[in-house]
């Protein structure tokens, strides 16, 4: 059988079961049409589908993560054995009763009106627990619309058919049998709110009475002493006082089992509690994928495998019958199960719009998703018929404290830690109330606990626990949130209360504490952490800054933004909080100079990371006067080594190194080693853009040191990556490769996403000039999206020229046209003469390669032009390599020679090997006729320096060089053109330079 697919191994073990592809897709919860795709192998199964598929299909526990990889081919496993005979093995539990070899069990259990769906494990669970010995209690828990009273009853009717049947329970791999013989009972206490009247409504279902004037709870006691029996219990939350009599019952008959369903746990000695949470969903990021610009024919298939999709599909069908998911409506009918959380009632009251409403239309009305919500089946009860009145009924459950604990914990976005809980609901003792909340009552300002508020609401599923996965994972999340739902329910009751100014106000005020203790630790061994603790909060940082700006507090507003400049820089949301700071700066009222002067500073740093050049020399140079009239020596240092990043930016390398001179020197005055790290940092990047590799290697040697000495691991991570930027331009590649994998790495871990783009850009070109093409290409188009996304237009700039020049590297000229053009354009809106200047080269390039001989020299003069302005010596010289070849094609063999030779000098004295074997390859072109000796001499020791440099021939030059081999192998004959060239190879570089400078 090892030859089977998997769709041949599922249809033959399907039949195996005596299963129709109808009952196999019922129990699985998916469509017909699903199976049959899966029998065919058309489809793979989802994970969650493949989970499935081995509960139903009866395959033993131990070979489910075998089968799972089997199912989805993600390994070699061959497919689990099929049954020798189809009698062997059992059919599914939950199909008809007809398949049962037993009697089913005497119940009183309603019939539900629709299939279950997605609730295939979660009933197998409740059920493996009610089989074992030492459960007897067990009580399904979870919020209102989660579903809890269908997944009982369906465990349940389950039950029922289960007779006698033996289960496995999976922790300790010993086989139990629950014993029902007496019956599975049904009591709805839905009805009723007296605890009192508990044990009556148990003892109607049972058709236990009254006699002899005895309590009628010793009536029940003595009914079930000697039964062996389940109860369900359903909807106890609103008599959960009565839970006392639930002990009483199973302490006094020992073969009852109670199965509850509750938004409240009863909180009993041997209750297991079973969490319901909403359905699955297909994530937020699963769009239709595209495959070579087609898009993929199958996503709405690939969605309808989540059950909270199915469940709105089967509703929608019920009141319209020709609804279909397609690929067109997929992404709304997800969007719409994302926004109703996944609860299995708000979907249905959604589905139920189908009949006037698409789903494309429903999106925009479930902004207000509880004025959306209403008229459920008139056969629910009144409480689920809206989803307003099924929160309302968890709500009216509450004590006043948790009301008011409840409805003010709505202030949060995303989520809550329990410290901003006590900061904004707990007791107002020691002094942390204002005169003006001293001046009326508050009931929630004085609830005894807030810890114990916050554990009652997530037991009564109002607020949920939300930490999980890996320690990372929870450091950088927020342990509690609410269902977007219940939080919209919340925050109506939150908008009409008097108090909601005060606690938007104390909200704010935390929030600005919180990023003011975090600025420090962003420039320490503290980033990652914080990083993460920020991201997890951004919501509720945009709430406060929002209610801040609202509420015309321009000083506040401006400490809290201008604290943030880091994270925001190394997160990509620089426009987002210069917008902030700009609208601070702008707004009357009073604020500090050195508050005003900060914000200055900040905006002219995030101005600089948007390409807004101009503006960032602006805002600086005003920081920059404030802070000299406030004596503000370690202020002036910063925003001097800002303007100087600008001036650099703008291709001022000399005003640039002045500016972080005068800033060096005030950090050695301060004795400011962080500082000075970054400043010989910038000197470095200076000297690099000048090609002085010498000085640069030397500073950034330097900073390397001091951050190393510091534990500043986003500061080492940096240095790696402009080192690696000195070792590619001196042609030490594997070098460089090595030094951005590991900034890569580090920058990854570190959550910044700016220089990741940055170290994503190089290493992408380099293994352009290494050959691997596609591994550039990646890197290359990753760092491109990045800042894409970030909204850098210098750094943009910068991705699209390394991009072009990759493209040109693999002969795609087309691609590399195109490319160029769109980093021309961005970097003469962002004033960034250095792109500029390359961009204009690169386009030069691509019209030489597709003989533009003219637009080629127009190209090439104007990036020229720009360089010698810049003082870039290495691009100056690569340029005049370019207007070699040019001249070369035009003829013009005097010029061509003089420009190579004089840009191989340069290229040599400048260390720039990178670039040398280009131009001894094109003075082989430029001399082979004439010097046909020297020429092989020098083509020989232009092999020797690749292999050296581990740099090949790029795939666009390769042709026209092995033509200019063979002319000079013809010209020479085969035995001398070897013992030339071989002698090139043995020629010491200095050597093979001198020669080829030589008239």
């Amino acid at each position: 059988m090892s030859d089977l697919s998997f769709g041949q191994w599922l249809k033959r073990r399907r039949a195996g079961l005596g299963l129709t592809q109808a009952e196999l897709a019922d129990a699985v919860g998916y469509s017909r049409e699903m199976i049959r795709k899966l029998e065919v192998d058309r489809l793979r199964p989802s994970k969650a589908l493949a989970v499935r598929l081995a509960a139903v299909l009866q395959l033993p526990p131990e070979d489910h993560a075998a089968f799972i990889r089997f199912a989805r081919d993600e390994g070699s496993d061959p497919p689990p054995p099929l049954p020798t005979q189809t009698t062997s093995v059992p059919p599914p539990s939950t199909l008809d009763a007809s398949r049962s070899t037993s009697a089913p069990l005497p119940h009183n259990l309603p019939i539900p009106p629709t299939p279950l769906v997605g609730r295939e494990a979660e009933t197998r669970q409740v059920a493996s627990l009610l089989h074992r010995p030492d459960v007897r209690l067990v009580t399904l828990t979870g919020p209102g619309g989660s579903g809890k009273t269908r997944l009982a009853l369906e465990v349940a009717h389950t039950l029922t058919k289960d007779r006698g049947r033996k289960t496995e329970d999976e922790g300790r791999n010993t086989k139990y049998a629950l014993r029902t013989t007496d019956g599975v009972f049904f009591v709805n206490l839905a009805p009723i709110t007296d605890p009192s009247l508990v044990i009556a409504t148990i003892a109607q279902a049972l058709d236990v009475r009254e006699s002899g004037g005895r309590p009628l709870l010793e009536s029940v006691k003595d009914y079930l002493r000697e039964k062996e029996m389940l109860l369900l219990l359903d909807n106890f939350e609103q008599v959960v006082e009565a839970a006392p009599i639930v002990a009483d019952l199973l302490a006094y008959a020992p073969g009852l089992k109670c199965l509850v369903t509750s938004r409240i746990p009863l909180h009993l000695r041997g209750e297991k509690e079973f969490l319901v949470e909403p359905l699955p969903l297909p994530s937020r990021d699963s769009r239709p994928l595209t495959v070579d610009g087609r898009q993929e024919t199958d996503y709405a298939a690939r969605i309808t495998q989540y059950a909270a999709v199915a469940l709105f599909i089967q509703r929608a069908q019920d009141v319209k019958a020709d609804f279909q998911v397609t690929n067109e409506n997929a992404p709304a009918v997800a969007e719409i199960c994302h926004r109703l959380d996944g609860l299995p009632l708000a979907i249905e009251l959604a589905a139920a719009r189908a009949r006037v409403l698409t789903p494309e239309a429903m999106l925009p009305r479930l902004q207000r998703r509880l004025a959306f919500l209403t008229s459920g089946p008139a056969d629910l009860p009144a409480r689920q018929q809206t989803l307003r009145a099924t929160i309302d009924w968890s709500f009216s459950l509450l004590t006043a404290g948790e009301q008011a604990l409840f409805t003010r914990l709505a202030v949060f976005h995303g989520g809550f830690t329990l410290e901003a809980a006590e900061a904004l609901c707990g007791d107002d003792d020691g002094g942390r109330r204002t005169e003006e909340e001293n001046s009326r009552p508050s009931s929630v300002l004085h609830l005894p606990s807030v810890l114990d508020g916050v554990e009652s609401l997530v037991a009564q599923s109002l607020v949920r626990r939300a930490l999980r996965g890996s320690a990372e994972a929870e450091a950088a999340s927020l342990p509690f949130t609410m269902l977007e739902t219940i939080r919209e329910y919340a925050l109506d009751r939150f908008a009409a209360s008097p108090e909601a100014g005060m606690v938007r106000q104390r909200h704010a005020q935390y929030y600005l504490g919180l990023v003011e203790e975090a600025e420090p630790q962003l420039m320490g061994a503290g980033l990652t952490a914080w990083l993460g603790r920020l991201g997890a909060e951004w919501e509720n940082i945009r709430a406060a800054v929002g209610w801040l700006r609202d509420s015309a507090q321009p000083e506040a507003l401006l400490r809290l933004v201008g604290a943030l400049r880091r994270f925001c820089e190394l997160q990509g949301r620089s426009s987002e909080a210069l917008a902030w700071l700009e609208e601070g700066l702008n707004q009357g009222g009073e604020v500090a100079a050195a508050v005003r002067a900060k914000a200055l500073h900040v905006a002219s740093n995030l101005a600089q990371n948007m390409g807004d050049l101009d503006g960032a020399v602006r805002l600086g140079e005003a920081s920059l006067a404030l802070r000299r009239e406030l004596g503000d020596q370690q202020g002036m240092a910063r925003t001097l080594n800002n303007l100087a990043v600008t001036a650099w930016s703008q291709g001022n390398f000399s005003q640039a190194r002045e500016l972080h001179a005068a800033s060096l020197a005030i950090k050695r005055a301060l004795n400011d080693r962080l500082g000075m790290a970054y400043s010989l940092n910038n000197l470095g990047l200076i000297a690099t853009d000048q090609d002085d590799y010498p000085t640069a290697r030397a500073l950034l040697e330097e900073s390397l040191t001091l951050r190393r000495e510091l534990g500043d691991q986003h500061g080492v991570a940096v240095s790696l990556l402009n080192l690696g930027n000195v070792a590619r331009q001196q042609g030490q590649l594997g070098e460089a490769r090595a030094l951005y994998e590991q900034s890569l790495a580090q920058l990854r871990r570190l959550g910044d996403r700016a220089n990741e783009a940055r170290v994503q850009s190089v290493l992408g070109l380099t293994l352009a000039e290494q050959g691997d093409y596609a591994a550039a290409f990646a890197h290359l188009q990753a760092s491109l999206d990045l800042r894409r996304t970030l909204g850098n237009k210098r750094d943009i700039t910068v991705s699209l020229n390394n991009l072009g020049q990759a493209a040109l590297y693999q002969g795609d000229v087309a691609w590399a046209r195109l490319v160029f053009e769109d980093a021309l354009g961005l970097a003469r809106e962002g004033g960034a003469k250095m792109g500029q200047a390359n961009a204009l080269v690169g386009l030069g390039q691509v019209a030489l390669a597709e003989g533009r001989w003219e637009d080629s020299r127009r190209y090439l003069l104007a990036g020229l032009d720009l360089q010698r302005e810049l003082g870039d010596q290495g691009g100056v010289a690569t340029t005049l390599l370019a207007l070699a070849k040019l001249n070369a094609h035009a003829g013009d063999m005097g010029n061509a020679l003089a420009r190579a030779r004089e840009s191989l000098g340069e290229l040599h004295r400048l260390g720039l090997q990178l670039f040398l074997a280009d131009a001894l390859e094109t003075l082989v072109g430029l001399l082979g006729r004439g010097d046909p000796d020297g020429a092989t001499r020098l083509g020989g020791a232009a092999a020797a320096l690749r292999a050296r440099l581990g740099i090949p021939l790029p795939r666009g030059a390769q042709g026209e060089w092995a033509r200019r081999l063979d002319e000079l192998r013809g010209a020479l004959g085969g035995n001398r053109f070897e013992a030339l060239y071989q002698t090139g190879h043995t020629l010491p570089l200095t050597e093979a330079v001198a020669e080829a400078l030589a008239d």
